[in-house]
């Protein structure tokens, strides 16, 4: 019975150890699904009709550096030269990785249907998985490792979202290639943000570490924007259109609660939960745009849902078990280690004390 009450003790532990996640989950989804409609709208042809990615991406992460500064100068968050300097190598990958991905899905945008890019975007976990099992590594240093029943309901979730947001529309093999090379790119976003912010040496948080990004990415974002056909146009068009300044402070801000929302929650669950969320989102998009237009939701978009509402079921049911599953013993290296420390703690106690007199302790010789 006593056992019984532990058993539920713990599960209910366990439980209250997951709102948090559950919070920053919830808050991921409401935040990126708002963004992803408001960029839809601002760059549409249909919306505002404002399709300067370049301009846009810099005035965000001027925005950016504007809002966090004052958290990184009045020592609310730890950012030094030497921080950076440390993380020099990551911090540059993230970034270069951030604006590549914004100018493949822009150019892809003219060879593909918004329908055909959600489509391949939903695919996200699978090259996350992957780069996951190459990269992260666990406690021990290990390389680290997902059962068999996570794999499977990702792939059940994966394939669930394709069906969900499938849809004819223009295709080309060019813009194919452009939307898979940003999927795998936001892949590695995901396992490299992992890595810098669960490396304790690093001392990268959500805020520091957007703003470190933010500044290594501006530069590249004005060279693109510099040698882009942009600079052509987009002041007369923000001339004709003034409204522009206000939706793009807004997609400004909505970008940086992303990030930090991202960041949050790759250090809170993992970058595969992260890239489900994603998955996920699509999924959302798909069916408010669906409520909201009453456009008609064929066979295979329900087969979809089938598949993912299982899928995700599954794959929270592993990530449970992944999450809260017992401590391995050690291995057998590091226990005679152990061992052997205990028998030089204790040969310490049976020398004589610094005074040359022996010590009171009854030594029996084996």
């Amino acid at each position: 019975m006593e056992s019984l009450k532990q058993r539920w003790a713990d599960l209910d532990v366990r439980c209250l150890s997951l709102l948090t996640p559950a919070a920053a989950f919830l808050a991921w989804e409401v935040v990126n699904v708002i963004s992803a409609f408001q960029k839809r709208y601002l760059l549409s042809a249909n919306g505002l009709n404002f399709n300067y990615i370049c301009f846009i991406s810099s005035w965000q992460q001027v925005f950016t550096l504007l809002c966090l500064s004052p958290f990184v100068f009045l020592r609310l968050t730890s950012a030094s030269w030497d921080q950076f300097r440390r993380n020099a190598f990551g911090l540059s990958f993230l970034a270069i990785l951030w604006v590549l991905t914004q100018l493949c899905l822009s150019a892809a945008e003219a060879f593909l249907g918004k329908a055909l890019i959600e489509l391949v975007k939903s695919c996200i976990p699978v090259p996350t998985l992957l780069i996951s099992l190459v990269l992260e590594r666990d406690r021990r240093g290990s390389p680290i490792t997902y059962s068999a029943g996570l794999v499977a309901s990702v792939v059940v979730t994966v394939i669930g979202a394709c069906l969900a947001v499938y849809d004819d529309s223009q295709s080309s093999a060019i813009g194919y290639f452009l939307v898979i090379v940003a999927t795998c790119m936001t892949a590695c976003f995901f396992v490299a943000a992992g890595i810098l912010l669960k490396t304790s040496a690093g001392g990268l948080n959500p805020i520091n570490l957007t703003w470190y990004v933010a500044c290594v990415s501006l530069p590249l974002l004005l060279i693109s924007f510099s040698i882009s056909s942009e600079p052509k146009t987009v002041f007369s068009s923000l001339s004709s259109k003034p409204e522009a300044y206000g939706w793009m402070t807004l997609s400004s801000l909505l970008y940086l609660l992303s990030s930090l929302t991202t960041f949050c929650l790759i250090i809170l669950t993992s970058p595969l939960a992260t890239a489900v969320s994603d998955c996920l989102k699509y999924v959302l998009m798909m069916l408010i745009a669906v409520g909201a237009t009453h456009s008609p939701y064929v066979t295979v978009n329900f087969i979809g849902l089938g598949l993912l509402i299982p899928g995700v079921i599954c794959y929270t049911y592993f990530m449970f078990l992944r999450r809260f599953e017992t401590p391995r013993e050690l291995p057998s290296l590091e226990a005679g280690m152990a061992v052997s420390m205990k028998g030089k703690s204790e040969s310490k106690a049976l020398l004589p004390d610094q005074a040359g007199q022996p010590s009171n302790v009854c030594c029996v010789v084996q």
